[in-house]
């Protein structure tokens, strides 16, 4: 355990700046060795993404949350994915939850909509449209809160689907790293294959470190020493110290957008290679690749090309994925409120 010198820090850097300045400071004494197995505490310490209560409950869950007096324990406000896997939780642990949702409906991103047309009423997602290790038990933090929680939406898996770029047809399937290199090849051209070789190169310590710790693990304090600690010794010190490197020096950020990622890799945003990954952050956050998580995108990569690798879609799109998340807050008493604007 090592005291955090006080450096002072221009008020005009950015937080994150201002964060990785004073771990390039805390770092430069260290050996290689050294700085990969601090590295893990300096990212769930800094990483705004995974961030959590330091303090937790001894408290016995409650025998019905719904008798109370009027009062939450906890008022969780938004009813995105993230909003409602808190309130699911904390339900879950006995604590009384009241989510207040400004729309009509639930789900945040993850929310849906229907034409109806002489050919039939037809459902469209808003947001989030791909996901990956939901089917059956995963590191996928989504998976790992259904199973907290005792809900979840059926699934059906596949494993290729059609896209329309401008370049032409573009078939993508999972589980093959080699054939998406051929279409990305067939339709952008040696560059294009060039650019997606760069960016698996560019993302392999990130996507180590997603994959072998979960999130779940990941707090604000030095408790991560304990949460996190026995998933360290499986990972591979050289990528480890790596993703050090890559954190310090290029801005790599498991909670900053994946586009610097890209950037890091030296993709253009003109690169079919850039703009299928944007296509990517919006089917699985509803927004582009500069506002997505990096560590969102990055396991994705990682789960998408693995041996036998399917996508997951939930029977009745997005939003059963959301109303899973309900039940698991009204089942213990919990409220989920819409048209609550706050």
């Amino acid at each position: 355990i090592f005291e955090l010198p006080r450096h002072r820090l221009s008020s005009e850097a950015t937080p994150f700046e201002q964060k990785r300045r004073v771990c390039i400071r805390i770092s430069s004494g260290l050996t290689l060795t050294m700085l990969s197995s601090v590295v893990l505490l300096l990212v769930a310490c800094i990483s705004d993404a995974f961030i959590t209560p330091a303090t937790r409950s001894t408290r016995a869950p409650q025998l019905s949350a719904a008798k109370r007096d009027g009062t939450s324990d906890c008022v969780v406000i938004g009813s995105g994915l993230g909003g409602l896997s808190a309130a699911a939780l904390l339900a879950q642990y006995g604590y009384s939850v009241t989510v207040c949702e400004s729309h009509d409906r639930i789900g945040g991103c993850a929310h849906g909509f229907e034409r109806r047309t002489a050919a039939g009423t037809f459902h469209f997602d808003s947001g989030p449209s791909l996901f990956s290790g939901c089917s059956a038990p995963s590191s996928n933090p989504l998976r790992q809160v259904l199973d907290a929680v005792g809900e979840a939406p059926e699934w059906r898996s596949y494993n290729e689907w059609t896209m329309y770029v401008p370049e032409g047809v573009f078939r993508v399937k999972s589980g093959d790293k080699n054939a998406f290199e051929s279409e990305l090849r067939r339709l952008g051209g040696a560059s294009a294959a060039a650019d997606w070789r760069q960016l698996l190169a560019a993302n392999e310590a990130l996507a180590a470190l997603v994959a072998g710790v979960p999130p779940i693990a990941l707090r604000a304090d030095v408790g991560a020493l304990q949460t996190a600690s026995s998933y360290v010794p499986k990972l591979d010190p050289t990528l480890l110290a790596r993703f050090g490197a890559d954190f310090l020096l290029k801005g790599v950020d498991p909670s900053g957008p994946f586009s610097r990622v890209l950037d890091a890799a030296g993709i253009k945003p003109t690169s079919l290679v850039y703009r299928w990954f944007d296509f990517l952050a919006f089917a699985l956050s509803g927004l582009p690749v500069t506002e997505t998580s990096a560590a969102a995108v990055s396991f994705m990569i990682k789960e998408f090309f693995a041996d036998g690798a399917v996508m997951d879609v939930p029977i009745g799109g997005s939003p059963a994925i959301a109303a899973a998340l309900e039940r698991a807050i009204t089942k213990h008493g919990g409220e989920v409120l819409t048209k609550a604007h706050v």
